[in-house]
């Protein structure tokens, strides 16, 4: 589950939550807005307004941080990046 912060949601329309959401998981846009119960054209509308757009990035970028993380048999909640053994840093 993407947890965004009440910055990342400053600006946002009623909705608009969902919609990031199926734009984060679904395959097309077309996809997302059927998911979200809007028209694709809302759905450009709506990518134009820049608290929007910013939403959407920090969305796609805790998703892509929480998909590695559970590629690399880590728990949702990491944040520290993967070290290499032998590089002298964590154990």
């Amino acid at each position: 589950m993407v947890t965004l912060t009440d910055d990342d949601l400053a600006g946002l329309r009623p909705g608009d939550v969902e919609l990031i959401a199926a734009l984060v998981t679904c395959r097309t846009q077309r996809d997302a807005a059927r998911q979200a119960g809007i028209s694709e054209a809302t759905l450009y509308r709506r990518a134009k307004c820049p608290a929007f757009q910013h939403a959407l990035r920090e969305a796609r970028r805790e998703y892509l941080r929480q998909t590695i993380g559970a590629l690399a048999g880590r728990p949702r909640d990491w944040r520290e990046p993967p070290t290499r053994p032998g590089n002298g840093a964590g154990p």
